[in-house]
């Protein structure tokens, strides 16, 4: 589809398919209000959906949640520094995973946002030098794009939901 494109961490399919839930062209599938995306490497609280209805209900348009990371982190980003330790989210880049959060469909539908199809549709690759940044921060450029905008509504909820093993 993007010749120029080696690898994009999923996220062009995970965009793909966001449209294709966003417009009903998914035969037999109803139309959801909210998206999380995750990868066979994260392992997710039974407390996760109890803990984020109540902000859905109220139609908060990004939910984030803390996560325990297998990265070895030495910031402030944690409580001590090292592997396998809970990242105190943010919404910003590298404080965010892209499975430590959800979002409204229709949210970023009516801001026409994409992970990374928008950049892979307009420049044909995704590199530092076309994104601005390293493709593996495209989570957090979407979650901190997403929080600034003007109108948009969100939460952190303080508890460790996801493991990101």
């Amino acid at each position: 589809m993007f010749p120029g494109v080696t690898n994009d961490y999923g996220y062009i399919l995970s965009d793909l398919v966001m449209d294709e839930l966003l417009h009903g062209k998914m035969e037999g599938v109803a139309q959801c209000d909210y998206f999380m995306l995750t990868n066979g490497d994260n392992l997710y609280s039974s407390r996760l959906l109890p803990s984020a209805l109540p902000y859905m209900r109220t139609d908060i348009d990004l939910i984030g949640f803390e996560f325990l990371s297998h990265y070895s982190i030495k910031d402030n980003r944690v409580d001590h520094p090292g592997s396998d330790q809970t990242i105190h989210t943010q919404f910003k880049t590298l404080w965010i995973d892209k499975g430590a959060a959800m979002f409204k469909a229709d949210t970023i539908a009516r801001l026409n946002m994409t992970f990374a199809l928008g950049f892979a549709r307009e420049f044909g690759r995704l590199t530092t030098q076309v994104l601005g940044f390293k493709p593996t921060r495209i989570d957090g450029n979407f979650f901190t794009q997403l929080a600034q905008t003007e109108g948009v509504s969100s939460v952190i909820i303080r508890r460790t939901l996801l493991m990101h093993l």
